[in-house]
């Protein structure tokens, strides 16, 4: 048994293997009936880590980790101790957010009513929301609802739909010029799209919002539709694929931009 931190204190889990959560995940994408095999919690699994920072911590950011990843991979790949090193008065709250919340669509109440919600109670003035792969689309479905929870967004290589989407946008000129038809209920990834055009409004007021990927990543083309948009300086690229090597890479590039700073009035202080 492993233990992480919830809302109602450390509770303890069973530690799956990388490998069986990758295999079964995958399985539940074709046979959703597999989904029973990846129980989600309420509260949601969480773990926390301080930084060394003066003062009380009034930045919180929180890690979403993709399909195949565990929460405790953001430790094991340097992600905690590389924040840890910069001194900052911050929080960090990894979250065990599987492919199983999304399967059921409990995604975004969990992380509303366990991790933000608190997170708003416990004064942190800004709060961040990193995640890769579809811990980056869970970001941004996240902030697409919450907007006000959310200072900004680090999607580190996201999901961003299925390819019949991305092609939809790129047969229309990109995202300025797509107009997407009657958004169903449940069309998570249309209405992630359709939140995202305001970034091509260079006066947009929503969250901070800052892309990595690799130049030969599994989602590069929708990379590259996003990135179109977005400012030079918020736009990462490294050499590399879809894996932890690229993503570290990405991830020291970020912290060394000091990107965090420039929209974090309390990291700025």
């Amino acid at each position: 048994m492993r233990c992480g931190w919830s809302g109602n204190g450390w509770v303890e889990y069973p530690s799956l293997n990388v490998m069986i959560r990758a295999l079964v995940s995958k399985l539940a994408l074709r046979f959703p009936r597999m989904v029973s095999l990846l129980p989600t919690s309420n509260p949601v699994v969480t773990q926390r880590y301080r930084c060394p920072g003066p003062g009380a911590a009034r930045t919180l950011i929180v890690f979403l980790p993709g399909i195949s990843d565990l929460a405790k991979d953001y430790a094991r790949y340097g992600f905690i101790e590389a924040v840890q090193q910069k001194g900052w008065s911050a929080d960090l709250v990894v979250v065990d957010a599987h492919y199983g919340y999304y399967a059921n669509r409990s995604i975004l109440d969990r992380l509303h009513e366990d991790v933000f919600e608190p997170a708003k109670m416990l004064g942190y003035q800004n709060r961040w929301i990193v995640g890769i792969s579809l811990g980056g689309f869970g970001a941004l479905l996240y902030t697409s609802r919450h907007d006000t929870d959310v200072t900004g967004v680090i999607a580190i290589a996201p999901y961003l739909g299925k390819p019949a989407v991305v092609e939809e946008i790129t047969a229309a000129g990109g995202i300025r010029n797509w107009r997407p038809n009657t958004l169903g209920e449940h069309d998570y990834e249309r209405q992630v799209w359709a939140w995202l055009k305001q970034y091509g409004d260079p006066d947009t007021q929503g969250p901070a919002l800052c892309l990595a990927y690799g130049e030969r990543d599994t989602f590069v083309e929708a990379h590259r539709v996003l990135g179109a948009i977005l400012p030079p300086e918020q736009v990462f690229v490294e050499s590399g694929a879809h894996d932890w090597t690229t993503w570290q890479k990405l991830w020291h590039a970020i912290l060394a931009s000091d990107v965090f700073v420039q929209f974090d009035r309390c990291l700025s202080d």
